[in-house]
């Protein structure tokens, strides 16, 4: 199991019974895109909320993984109007 998905499964809500999977969907400029689905075990006490604690136990295993989120870095030159 990735490291993403003991994340996941490491939120109360997130069903450890059903696997979690993470599939790869893209590669950005500064990034790698996946898909990250879960089960929960009550839908009705909101999804956005647990969408945030999945989000924060993500930002959490990726620091103890040392994983770093890469931001572009831009140049910006002016031109002499002359």
């Amino acid at each position: 199991m990735s490291p993403t998905q003991k994340a996941a499964q490491s939120v109360d809500r997130v069903l450890t019974s059903r696997p979690t999977v993470c599939h790869i969907v893209g590669f950005g400029d500064s990034s790698v895109d996946y898909i990250l689905r879960f089960w929960i075990t009550d839908p009705t006490g909101g999804l956005t909320n647990i969408r945030g604690n999945v989000f924060l136990a993500l930002w959490d295993a990726f620091a103890a993984n040392n994983i770093s989120i890469p931001f572009p870095q831009r140049e910006v030159k002016l031109l002499d109007p002359e």
